[in-house]
C-alpha cells in the first residue's frame, strides 16, 4: 500500500502522529460546525445527529448509483 511505504520511509513518527492528530481534530470541528455529529458528554466519543444520519445515507445511496442514473433523477 502506498500509504504504508510513506510511513516506513519517514524518520520522525512523532511528527506523523501530530500531523494525523491535527487533521482528525480539524475534521471533527468541521463536522460539529455543520451539525453532523455531536459530542457525548463526559466521554471521548461522537455520534451522528439526525441530520448526519440523513446526510450519510444520501451519500452512500449516491455513491452506489452511476452518474447517468443521477442525472436522469435530477432531470
Amino acid at each position: 500500500m502506498p500509504c504504508e511505504r510513506l510511513l516506513i520511509q519517514t524518520d520522525n513518527p512523532a511528527r506523523i502522529r501530530k500531523k494525523y492528530s491535527g487533521r482528525t481534530t480539524r475534521r471533527i470541528k468541521m463536522l460539529r460546525a455543520h451539525g453532523l455529529i455531536r459530542k457525548v458528554p463526559r466521554a471521548n466519543r461522537y455520534v451522528l445527529t439526525e441530520k448526519g444520519q440523513k446526510f450519510s445515507c444520501s451519500l452512500m445511496t449516491a455513491s452506489a448509483l452511476d452518474i447517468k442514473a443521477l442525472t436522469e433523477m435530477a432531470a
